[in-house]
């Protein structure tokens, strides 16, 4: 599921901009729906330090016990001014940033926010899971389960598919609505409902999902042209065969051929692509309701 939001929480205002400027690759990688960046800690945010026994042993020698649990012993008030200062006197010893670690630790609540600490930086997730994260995740779970489908399929990104669903299940039928750009974004393209099918399309694979309690049937078929009735009705009489025979035709969307000729009823005819026909029944879909 995704995440609500992440605070980066550091005192490096240099850092917090690199984070920033790299937010939308973070974001991705993470799952999350917001990053947020702040020197501000707030009274949830503690620091610990942990000696560096390599640096310590060197100079500390018989006192290297007793330096070391000082430095555990260091408050948040102490630890802070070191990191201001740059130096701390413990046990008659002067210690600098190489002779300990410092990391900021979180005592919120743990139950809805999770933290995890590195270098410096405190990254505080938002964990709660409100309707729309859920539905988004429903959503990026169904084209997990598509890419499988077309893994299993021997398919790869660059084969030209279609992509039909089929279910009873309110809440996936919004989720597919309401996140359709992220589906098209990820799949390269719509998922469409199953009734909207034509005939002729070839299908490739289908499969029997069930996600969040609801089930659905996802079918692949081989994307193909599909002519546009208003216009193809006046090459041919019989726009069903036409469809037909256009559905066979081999087209590399690529190509700059602007028109492709069939075979129906022992004639031939030319349709020129976007006028006649379109590649995607999504894309007929589209011209049609504007």
């Amino acid at each position: 599921m995704p995440i609500k939001s992440c605070s980066a929480i550091c005192q490096d205002t240099e850092l917090l901009k690199d984070l920033k400027d790299l937010e939308d690759y973070i974001k991705d990688e993470l799952n999350v729906r917001e990053l947020l960046t702040t020197t501000e800690e707030g009274e949830n945010v503690r620091r610990s330090a942990e000696p560096n026994n390599r640096e310590l042993g060197k100079r500390c020698g018989k006192q290297m016990k007793e330096v070391c649990a000082a430095v555990r012993a260091l408050t948040n008030a102490q630890l802070k001014e070191f990191e201001s200062n740059g130096k701390v006197e413990l046990c008659g010893f002067e210690l600098s940033p190489d002779d300990m670690s410092i990391a900021l630790n979180f005592t919120g609540a743990a139950d809805t926010l999770q933290a995890e600490s590195y270098n410096g930086v405190l990254a505080v997730f938002d964990m709660h899971q409100d309707e729309g994260l859920i539905r988004e995740g429903l959503a990026r779970e169904l084209t997990s389960r598509v890419q499988r489908m077309r893994k299993a399929a021997g398919l790869s990104m660059e084969d030209e598919i279609e992509i039909f669903y089929d279910t009873a299940d309110a809440t996936l039928k919004q989720v597919i609505t309401e996140h359709a750009t992220t589906i098209r974004g990820t799949l390269r393209v719509d998922m469409l409902e199953k009734s909207k099918q034509p005939a002729y399309c070839t299908e490739i694979s289908t499969s029997e999902e069930e996600c969040a309690g609801g089930k659905i049937t996802i079918t692949i078929t081989k994307a193909c042209l599909h002519a546009r009735p208003e216009c193809a009705s006046g090459l041919c009489s019989d726009v069903d065969a036409l469809s037909k025979a256009l559905s066979q035709v081999s087209f590399d969307t690529k190509s700059k051929d602007s028109s492709v000729k069939v075979s129906v009823g022992g004639a031939d005819v030319t349709l020129e692509i976007g006028k006649h026909a379109v590649y995607t029944l999504a894309a007929l879909l589209n011209s049609t309701s504007t």
